[in-house]
């Protein structure tokens, strides 16, 4: 089927990967109107945090467009923080905190049916659509710059961490602009982005995720939580502007400061008190990380070789990714620049050699060709 075709675009393929792993312009609205009635049930006048000024915020993956739908299952995991202006010394127990709204949320039949305790939140289930855990929080009496402190069960103390100040950081490093601060009590998730206005660092998150899900299945109890990944590759990026060339900086940069320092400890970079890394502790669980990293680095480094083939092409990205996403991708650039060379609408960019259906510079027109007797 490909056989003809040559100057295959990586970086399209990787950006086309990312498209189909996030979230639909139909789910996204979806999310937002869940988000919307979760934000609606904690400012009702019946609701035992009437008389507290609350703030209700998206976090995580929604918030800073990286979604990715698990490999195991279709539901995606979505975040957000109830965020009620209590100081926490208040609080004899902060568990009370996590009691509180867990036995609000199941005061609606609704979401009663839907609940599931989790150590540091309440989970809602959308059965076939999202798992929504909704994280209580109040402000750190003794940081600013929106950091907080959230109940943890286990612990039976209060954790340190900072969502919105991460978000902020994170939009930055991606080079795009930072959520204006909003007045209003429930902050808007972001809008929808379509393929064409996602970063390379977002698509570069996606994708590590994405092959965290894949390389790690038969042992998803080591693998690195995705605000590890997120905040490795938002350090490392370096503002390239392709996917591809990002994606090897951040591999880079991660390998080298491995070597450098040895066990790596990822902080929260707004909250240095929120060690992200913390699951490294455990026995096993970092040595599977950097024996992972070095897989993909190899990879890598093959895929961006020069011209390694089709299905050579093909074989590498179904290692890192999933074989239906890398037929998938591949076929459909196929279909695609047959059809702009039927058209006389293919370019091809000057140095690298690779095909495109988009005027970009150092690009040049290739002659129509005419398809008698088709």
């Amino acid at each position: 089927m490909y056989e003809n075709l040559k100057g295959l675009d990586l970086d399209d393929l990787l950006r086309r990967i990312g498209t189909r792993l996030e979230l639909s312009a139909d789910q996204h609205g979806r999310a937002k109107g869940h988000y919307d009635a979760v934000g609606e049930w904690f400012q009702s006048p019946r609701s035992p945090f009437s008389r507290v000024a609350t703030t209700i915020y998206p976090q995580g993956s929604l918030r800073i467009l990286t979604t990715v739908r698990p490999k195991v299952h279709q539901e995606f995991d979505l975040d957000l923080v109830l965020e009620f202006a209590i100081d926490p010394r208040s609080i004899a127990d902060p568990v009370i905190l996590l009691n509180t709204v867990e036995a609000w949320l199941g005061a609606n039949e609704t979401y009663r049916k839907m609940m599931e305790r989790k150590n540091r939140c309440v989970r809602l289930n959308y059965a076939g659509q999202f798992h929504m855990d909704i994280l209580p929080a109040v402000p750190d009496p003794e940081r600013g710059d929106h950091c907080v402190v959230v109940p943890d069960r286990e612990a039976q103390h209060w954790k340190p961490s900072n969502p919105r100040g991460y978000a902020a950081w994170f939009n930055n490093r991606a080079q795009t602009f930072r959520l204006s601060k909003r007045v209003e009590e429930i902050e808007p998730i972001p809008t929808y982005q379509d393929n064409g206005n996602k970063e390379p660092l977002r698509r570069a998150v996606q994708l590590l995720k994405r092959w965290r899900d894949v390389y790690y299945a038969r042992r998803p109890e080591v693998e690195a939580r995705s605000i590890v990944l997120t905040t490795l590759a938002a350090t490392h990026y370096s503002g390239e502007a392709r996917v591809v060339d990002a994606m090897g900086a951040i591999l880079t940069g991660i390998l080298a400061a491995i070597q450098k320092q040895g066990r790596l400890i990822v902080l929260n970079p707004m909250n240095p008190q929120e060690d992200f890394s913390e699951k490294w502790n455990e026995p096993g669980h970092y040595e599977a990380f950097v024996s992972g990293i070095h897989d993909l680095y190899a990879a890598w480094a093959e895929i961006c070789s020069a011209r390694p083939g089709i299905e050579r092409v093909q074989n590498l990205l179904t290692r890192m990714f999933d074989e239906e996403l890398a037929k998938s991708v591949i076929a459909e650039q196929a279909e695609e620049l047959r059809k702009a060379t039927t058209n006389g609408a293919l370019r091809v960019v000057g140095g690298s050699g690779a095909l495109t259906t988009s005027i970009v510079p150092r690009s040049s027109a290739i002659r129509r060709k005419n398809f008698y007797g088709e």
